[in-house]
């Protein structure tokens, strides 16, 4: 083994000695948001709360009820009882006078059209938008014999989030 791969081996050993474990958000760790979770999925998601029951569960209102912006953002059943649970448990902290919890890994933000952080969607779009007139332009003005065209093409297509089916 080469003396340079070994060393390599042995420094990611020593890091990953030095890492802990990861046991999520104050918030969706509390035992208040996974009883609110297991309440609401029970309630309005009565499909995914037991696929295989043979009890009578209630009716799934949910996907009738849903509004019409959130099936076009596919906001699931799930999606909602967490983001309702999420809120409640807030509250719940306020009152106690507890700082606002974060919710796997993020700060509570209000939902507008279904849409959770607005703004940082939003900029997503235009980062988006960025990098397909950058292609369009590494399309139309780089050689494709050039020797670096296809390294910006493909960090293009990979900014894009391109995937090939």
């Amino acid at each position: 083994m080469d003396s340079s791969v070994f060393f390599l081996l042995i420094l990611s050993f020593f890091c990953l000695t030095l890492t802990s474990c990861v046991y999520g958000s104050v918030g969706d760790r509390s035992e208040a948001f996974r009883n609110c979770l297991s309440q609401c999925f029970w309630r309005k998601c009565p499909a995914k709360a037991a696929p295989q029951s043979t009890i009578d569960l209630p009716n799934d209102d949910w996907s009738r009820n849903q509004p019409w912006y959130l099936k076009l953002l596919v906001w699931e059943c799930e999606d909602e009882c967490k983001y309702s649970c999420m809120w409640e448990v807030v509250e719940i902290f306020q009152k106690n006078d507890r700082a606002v919890p974060q919710f796997y890994g993020k700060w509570p933000f209000v939902r507008l059209f279904g849409i959770q952080e607005p703004a940082s969607a939003l900029f997503s779009v235009f980062n988006g938008l960025a990098h397909f007139f950058m292609l369009q332009k590494i399309v139309q003005r780089v050689p494709r014999d050039a020797p670096t065209y296809r390294l910006w093409y493909s960090y293009a297509l990979v900014s894009l989030q391109y995937r090939s089916q």
